[in-house]
C-alpha cells in the first residue's frame, strides 16, 4: 500500500526523507545497544516472564510488526513497478491489484503448508 501511494515518489522528491529514515533506524539501534550495555541494563533477548496478553493485542502487535517491516517495503518498491503499464489504466489500481494478488497467493500457500 505504501508503494502504491507513492512512498518512492516522496523519497525521490525529498532526498532528506531517506536520510531521516536511515538516521532514525541508526538511532534506534544505538538506543537498543545502550539498553543492553548500560550498568544494570538488560538485553532485549533476555528470557523473562511476560504477562498474558489478549488475542486482540497480540494480533495488533503482529500486524504493526509486519506493516513496519522495511524488507516488505523494499520488495514492493523494487518488484511491483516492473509490472505496471501506465497505458493500461490507472497506476494506483494496478499496484493495489498486484499487491492484493501477491498477498492472496502468500496466504493460500501458507494455509496449504
Amino acid at each position: 500500500v505504501s508503494a502504491a501511494f507513492g512512498i518512492t515518489a516522496l523519497i525521490f522528491a525529498v532526498p532528506y526523507a531517506y536520510d531521516a529514515l536511515r538516521f532514525a533506524g541508526a538511532l534506534y539501534l544505538v538506543w537498543l545497544a545502550w539498553q543492553a550495555l548500560r550498568p544494570g541494563g538488560r538485553s532485549p533477548f533476555q528470557v523473562r516472564e511476560l504477562p498474558k496478553d489478549r488475542p486482540r493485542k497480540l494480533f495488533v502487535m503482529g500486524l504493526m510488526t509486519n506493516l513496519l517491516n522495511p524488507k516488505v517495503a523494499v520488495l514492493y518498491l523494487s518488484l511491483l513497478p516492473q509490472f505496471i503499464n501506465p497505458a493500461k489504466g490507472h497506476v494506483l489500481s494496478q499496484l493495489l491489484v498486484l499487491g492484493v494478488t501477491q498477498i492472496s497467493i502468500s496466504l493460500t500457500v501458507n494455509a496449504i503448508i
